[in-house]
């Protein structure tokens, strides 16, 4: 059956890579109707007066730290979402406190490409996802986010399969602005408070903070003891938050940040979400490092320092045969815990992998295919070609996933050899929760570091794995 299906795949990705996109209906009459017989979400921006959000552009050729922006104006107006004949959301007209919403660009390097990102403030709580739960979906914070990539659509999944703990929500969508088409979007839920629905933390004792490169452009920040970097509030909310709760934001994550080079950092953090998160970002093969969006959350005053979600993916994909940017960087501490003498991270990250490793690549692969043959993935298609004509040239849909299907087979054979490594030198330091690698009953078969299989013998000099233990052939 796989062998099949993997056949059926390749020769659809192969006529799509090759003829384009074959689906869109191209008898609609105007631009509005096109983009709503596309079947993706269609959502509307008109601001009042068609005022465009502005922005001050940083450029790191300048001085600054990095590209980024400040001063973003917010902009009222109306937000629409239709899907087809039907309408999902409808802010209503601009009325303060009432009706409509205001918009206004964010991001970082992101600010500066022609699809720039913008964040979304309803006036009135609501889900603009239209997830049929509007009292547990709602807010009035949303994102909308370059959809050029399927970066987002590959990493949200991997993060529901590692058990983070919450995984933004999002859909594709077209987005018209005071009647110019922009492109293909992702709305998204931002990064916030929500008990529902997002990070739940306490609202009397919790915190979300940002550990965060673009400190200086925020007013209220925590300092670092050992970073160049701040921690930026998300919660309490930066207008809101009192001297008394800023000291022990830093009391609590200076602790942690010493301890990581004492080894007795699992005293401060949740090492299980902790893992999770940078076996994530692994798998991702993700190259940005302080850029990566680094969320630290704890719920009250009684429990520990977790990992949020993921957030940036712009740079998946990039960093073949190593590990991820963020694994070895001491610039937020996970290459001193992992290298610890305290292996309590590491230790928790190859049980992770343990738990996941065995069938998340091949989760992977069947959603790709499953996407390749859905609605979704036909009318984010025939959206790619309606934008090559009025926004900009850019790559299929098919493309996507043929990129996202190459890097997880490649990413699966390196990234289990490197956790094997891992394994056998935990196993030899001394720890003893970490199972042995499996072994067939024969208890004989011997292993390459990639996980594949070998027998009788090695058949060159290297490194092996059998029965458990590590084999050197010289």
């Amino acid at each position: 059956m796989k062998a099949s299906r993997q056949q059926t795949t390749a020769g659809l990705l192969a006529s799509l890579l090759i003829a384009g996109m074959p689906f869109c209906a191209a008898s609609a009459d105007t631009l509005l109707d096109s983009l709503r017989a596309t079947g993706l979400p269609l959502v509307a921006v008109e601001t009042v007066d068609g005022e465009e959000p502005t922005c001050e552009y940083l450029r790191a050729e300048d001085g600054y730290p990095a590209n980024t922006i400040r001063n973003a104006t917010k902009v009222p107006g109306r937000v629409v979402v239709l899907e087809r004949s039907d309408t999902l959301y409808d802010s209503g007209l601009w009325e303060k406190d009432v009706s409509g919403m205001t918009i206004k660009m964010r991001g970082n390097n992101s600010a500066f490409r022609r699809k720039h990102p913008f964040k979304l403030k309803l006036q009135k709580k609501a889900d603009m996802l239209a997830r049929g739960d509007a009292d547990r979906y709602k807010d009035k914070e949303w994102v909308l986010l370059d959809g050029s990539t399927l970066n987002l659509m590959t990493g949200m999944a991997v993060s529901r399969m590692v058990g983070l703990q919450w995984t933004p929500a999002y859909r594709y969508v077209n987005l018209l602005f005071n009647g110019d088409y922009r492109g293909t979007y992702i709305l998204c839920e931002s990064v916030k408070r929500n008990p529902g629905c997002r990070l739940d933390v306490s609202k009397e004792e919790g915190f979300i903070v940002e550990n965060d490169p673009f400190w200086w452009k925020e007013e209220v920040y925590v300092k670092s003891t050992a970073s160049n970097c701040r921690y930026t509030l998300l919660y309490p909310d930066p207008d809101d938050a009192t001297q008394e709760q800023l000291d022990y934001a830093q009391k609590r994550l200076s602790a942690w940040e010493q301890s990581t080079k004492t080894g007795t950092y699992d005293e401060h953090i949740d090492v299980e979400s902790f893992a999770a998160w940078l076996l994530a970002h692994d798998i991702l093969g993700n190259d940005d490092a302080a850029g990566s969006n680094l969320f630290l959350t704890w719920y009250d005053s009684g429990t520990k320092i977790q990992m949020g979600n993921l957030w940036d993916l712009d740079t998946n994909y990039f960093c073949e045969d190593e590990w991820a940017r963020i694994h070895t960087w001491n610039g937020f501490f996970f290459g001193y815990m992992m290298e610890s003498d305290n292996q309590s991270l590491a230790t928790a990250y190859v049980k992770k992998w343990d738990e996941v490793g065995a069938w998340l690549f091949a989760q992977m692969e069947s959603r790709l295919d499953s996407f390749l043959l859905s609605d979704g993935y036909r009318a984010l298609e025939c959206s790619r070609s309606l934008e090559r004509v009025h926004v900009s040239p850019m790559a299929s849909i098919a493309y996507g996933v043929e990129q996202a299907r190459s890097w997880f087979t490649r990413r699966e054979a390196w990234l289990r050899g490197a956790i094997e490594e891992l394994r056998l030198r935990l196993l030899s330091s001394g720890v003893q929760s970490l199972p042995l690698p499996q072994e067939p009953p024969s208890g004989q078969s011997v292993y390459r570091l990639d996980g594949s299989r070998l027998s009788p013998h090695p058949p060159r000099p290297g490194i092996y794995i059998q029965q458990g233990r590590k084999r050197v052939v010289k």
